[in-house]
């Protein structure tokens, strides 16, 4: 589900996990709109204070299924 919401977004290139979000020229409404996608979603609630150190498209991933663990 992630890797597809960011290929919607990333127009120019097919996304890997460890693409460097960045690097997908991804503007910062589509990407919280994806972050709250994926809370709709998997019924989470992701740490503000973690979004921040988000890196690559696999550090989300982790994130999600982190925070999924912990319900």
């Amino acid at each position: 589900m992630v890797i597809k919401e960011f290929n919607k977004l990333a127009k120019s290139k097919k996304v890997k996990e460890d693409d460097n979000i960045k690097d997908l020229e991804i503007d910062s409404l589509d990407f919280a709109e994806l972050i709250i996608n994926a809370e709709e979603k998997f019924e989470i609630q992701l740490p503000d204070s973690e979004l921040a150190n988000l890196v690559t498209v696999n550090d989300v991933i982790l994130l999600i299924e982190k925070t999924k663990n912990t319900i």
